[in-house]
């Protein structure tokens, strides 16, 4: 997870196709715009974001970003970053499972797999 930390994204990223083959994959992980925790934070008026980002993805914006730079989104995957809590991992996991099905991007995390086009 870089991609949020840097401050001219488009240039990792055109970097990164420069080095790959037409066909390669790049598989990118970010953190989620759309992740319950932060919806859960923003009813009690809160942004929990690392004072390090500088930027946040949705499923779409990231998948629309890479295109920009000449990938093609294969796939994309959700996830959820462990707690130190058993409770609160056993809640989240609980929470994941019944909410997904509806709601597949509402985990913490995406994963894009990309092909350079």
């Amino acid at each position: 997870e870089i991609l949020e930390h840097v401050n001219n994204a488009g240039k990792v990223v055109a970097g990164i196709r420069n080095l790959l083959p037409v066909g390669g994959m790049l598989i990118v992980s970010v953190p989620n715009a759309l992740a319950l925790r932060i919806w859960f934070h923003t009813l009690r008026h809160r942004e929990n974001i690392h004072p390090d980002h500088v930027v946040y993805y949705s499923p779409y914006t990231l998948s629309n970003f890479l295109g920009r730079f000449g990938f093609r989104t294969r796939e994309l995957h959700t996830y959820w970053y462990p707690s130190t809590r058993p409770k609160v991992n056993a809640l989240k996991q609980v929470l994941f499972r019944l909410l997904s099905k509806r709601w597949s991007f509402i985990g913490d995390g995406i994963v894009a797999v990309a092909t350079k086009e």
